[in-house]
């Protein structure tokens, strides 16, 4: 007999292309900053929010991982252009999000 686990049918979760420090919860985060950078101007003060968040879980990875914050930086750019929701924007502005999560991770970097 078969016992279907409560996640059957759910779809799966997205895997980084490349190695990566960061968490499940820390892309999500990642994740989270791009759908509203795509819902635009109207999600600005949520979008804040999102980035603080997104920063202070990279930065936690980085320093669970004992990473250096440059170290956190390199390893954000190269995920970051492996998440499908970076691609639904232009290259300008997912360029442009990309500078204010790395902002934002160093921020949090330092301020643990």
């Amino acid at each position: 007999m078969h016992d279907p686990s409560p996640l059957a049918g759910a779809p799966p979760t997205p895997v980084p292309a490349v190695p990566t420090p960061f968490s499940a919860a820390a892309l999500a985060g990642a994740r989270r900053v791009l759908q509203l950078q795509r819902e635009g101007a109207a999600a600005e003060p949520a979008l804040r929010v999102a980035l603080a968040d997104a920063g202070c879980l990279l930065a936690g990875d980085a320093h669970a991982h004992a990473l250096a914050a440059e170290r956190m930086v390199v390893a954000l750019k190269t995920v970051w252009g492996t998440l499908d929701e970076s691609h639904a924007l232009s290259r300008a502005a997912s360029h442009a999000l990309l500078d204010r999560v790395v902002s934002a991770a160093i921020r949090a970097y330092y301020a643990a």
